[in-house]
């Protein structure tokens, strides 16, 4: 049950890194557009 658990937090913290990872190219992509 461990094991379960542990690899389901892996997943859901991937998940989250990968919509912040994401979040933080689009906020970069705008602020260098409206820079210009």
């Amino acid at each position: 049950m461990v094991a379960v658990f542990r690899g389901k937090l892996q997943e859901a913290i991937r998940g989250e890194l990968t919509v912040y990872i994401v979040v933080v190219l689009f906020v970069s992509l705008n602020d260098e557009r409206s820079i210009e």
